[in-house]
């Protein structure tokens, strides 16, 4: 609906819910969902460090998200840095293939990762 704004601080308050009743993989979730907000509403660097901390602590727990590595790609190439991106697209279009739910409902921006990717 476009109405980023208004939304932020809904996914805010989710996030800190999910905070208090200590469940990690919401946690997570929530965050994500505050970053791609503040992409949405401009907020580059801001989104870029939360999704950069996602990814840190995925590395820590050894998984990998890639969605978050999508957004990071996103985050960069609309800081005008498209070939730091192209690294994360490719990590989106790894992880994201073994998503069967990706794979089935969003083949067209599963394409459109591989040609940002380089693939």
């Amino acid at each position: 609906m476009g109405r980023f704004t208004e939304a932020l601080p809904l996914f805010e308050e989710t996030q800190a819910e999910w905070v208090a009743r200590k469940s990690l993989k919401q946690i997570q979730a929530a965050r994500w969902a505050v970053a791609r907000c503040l992409r949405s509403l401009g907020r580059y660097h801001d989104a870029l460090s939360l999704q950069h901390a996602l990814e840190t602590e995925n590395m820590a727990a050894g998984t990998m998200d890639g969605y978050v590595f999508e957004e990071i790609a996103e985050n960069l190439v609309s800081l005008g840095k498209p070939e730091e991106a192209k690294p994360y697209f490719m990590k989106a279009v790894e992880e994201l293939s073994k998503d069967e739910w990706f794979m089935k409902n969003e083949a067209e921006r599963f394409e459109n990762l591989k040609s940002r990717a380089g693939m």
